[in-house]
């Protein structure tokens, strides 16, 4: 199924993939999406808001990775009563 979404993306060839939702890890033997998505894609700009981790290394969050650099990428909190509330603003 991962490789089915990537091959999806790949096709449409985007210039900024923004993505709600995201998971992420540093585990050993689990999907370090944020890690796939630059080398698999060729996307190495990136940005990601880590709304919620399990023990420093499982991460939910938010990501945007755009084809040029980030200039001062941010992260707003917008509802701090909500566990996803990230409103992100992205300059290249």
């Amino acid at each position: 199924m991962r490789d089915s979404i990537f091959r999806l993306i790949d096709r449409f060839e985007p210039d900024v993939l923004c993505l709600q939702d995201f998971y992420t890890s540093e585990k050993k033997n689990d999907f370090n999406n944020r890690e796939d998505i630059s080398r698999e894609l060729n996307m190495p700009h990136r940005f990601f808001s880590s709304d919620f981790n399990r023990n420093g290394t499982q991460h939910w969050g938010a990501s945007s990775s755009p084809n040029s650099p980030l200039s001062n990428p941010t992260k707003s909190n917008y509802r701090p009563d909500l566990s996803a509330r990230a409103l992100f603003t992205l300059t290249s």
